[in-house]
């Protein structure tokens, strides 16, 4: 009588086991067919990627012309220095970009001071 009781416990709890088992089973696959909704194909995401290296090559160089435009077009730049608007940390200007223009029209000689 106790060895059958003692099957019995044991087998009850392997059948939980199995049941909590199935479950987590059931909710893995859920969730593995809602990711591959959301899922983008590799070939979509290798060409976006792409593209999106390329756009932030573009914007950087666009960027560099603007903020730095005595700079070469070879030189190439780190995109995290223009994450900030903030010039190139090595690059030392002799006076900030406003002040630049001001000296560049005192010293032209299309403004000349009347």
């Amino acid at each position: 009588m106790m060895r059958k009781s003692l099957h019995e416990n044991k087998l009850k709890r392997l059948q939980q086991k199995v049941e909590v088992l199935e479950a987590k089973k059931e909710e893995l696959e859920t969730e593995n067919q809602v990711l591959n909704r959301q899922n983008v194909p590799f070939e979509d995401y290798t060409r976006l990627q792409k593209r999106l290296k390329d756009i932030q090559r573009r914007h950087n160089e666009f960027r560099s012309l603007i903020l730095v435009p005595n700079m070469p077009p070879t030189v190439s730049i780190n995109p995290v220095s223009f994450q900030s608007s903030a010039m190139v940390p090595s690059m030392e200007l002799p006076f900030p970009p406003h002040m630049q223009e001001e000296q560049h029209q005192r010293n032209s000689p299309y403004f000349a001071k009347d």
